[in-house]
């Protein structure tokens, strides 16, 4: 029976997004010498804590793996050790140093060109 909710490959590739579109923000932020806003810094924690959790989940279901009960004070609290082992376990240790690279280049780029870009036009 196929599951009504979306697949966790959508979710992954909503994360990527995400952490690129956060990043390119904090670069502007850091190119103007601005602190950013606390709103804004709570809403991505709480988007990425959302994305993670729910990715989470849909990977563990379709991977056959057990997920952790109590997932919300793991992720909120744990989620930098949690993620990697659930990556290790169920790709292997090439396929998640790949993604890790992946989720790095991603994040350097956004922030590294925003804040090139920005410096270059004041």
């Amino acid at each position: 029976m196929k599951s009504r909710f979306p697949d966790a490959r959508l979710f992954a590739v909503l994360i990527f997004v995400f952490v690129a579109f956060t990043q390119v923000e904090r670069g502007a932020y850091y190119a103007r010498n601005l602190e950013m806003p606390g709103s804004s810094v709570l809403v991505q924690y709480v988007v990425l804590f959302c994305l993670m959790g729910y990715w989470l989940d849909r990977d563990s279901q379709a991977k056959g793996v057990g997920r952790v009960w109590d997932m919300g004070f793991f992720l909120s609290m744990a989620w930098p050790v949690i993620i990697p082992y659930h990556l290790i376990k169920t790709r292997g240790i090439k396929q998640a140093s790949l993604i890790f690279l992946l989720l790095v280049v991603t994040s350097f780029a956004g922030f590294g060109i925003t804040a090139v870009l920005c410096r270059a036009r004041q």
